[in-house]
């Protein structure tokens, strides 16, 4: 059964003016440790990473928080790939617990990420059995 389902998009350089203009400020309030080492680890493609896994973010906060009962911060939201390659969403904190507590912990988050031409593009579906 379907749950939630979110979509956003985001544009390349405004996730790049971001990080110059607040630096660690922004990069802390929005990504996970992890996913700036990631980000890192990307080289020249850092800021696709960053903007890509932004758009993602915000298509989770809103699959899960549709009724914008919970008060989410995105670094509780995690995207990072699996052994794959392929993007795997962790919760942390007010975000597990919202998800939680719409699907009595039995839950998954899908999601396909993509960019192109200075846009990032993320679709979720969060369901459950």
């Amino acid at each position: 059964m379907i749950i939630g389902i979110g979509t956003d998009m985001t544009v390349t350089a405004r996730i790049e003016a971001s990080c110059q203009r607040l630096g660690n400020r922004f990069l802390d309030r929005i990504y996970t440790p992890a996913e700036q080492n990631e980000a890192i680890s990307r080289g020249r493609r850092r800021i696709d990473f960053l903007a890509s896994r932004f758009a993602a973010k915000e298509a989770v906060w809103k699959a899960i928080n549709a009724d914008r009962q919970a008060v989410i911060a995105l670094n509780e939201i995690e995207i990072l790939p699996d052994p794959s390659g392929a993007p795997k969403v962790t919760l942390y904190g007010s975000a597990l617990n919202a998800a939680n507590a719409k699907a009595l912990k039995n839950w998954q988050i899908d999601i396909s990420l993509s960019d192109e031409s200075g846009m990032a593009l993320a679709f979720v579906v969060f369901s459950a059995p």
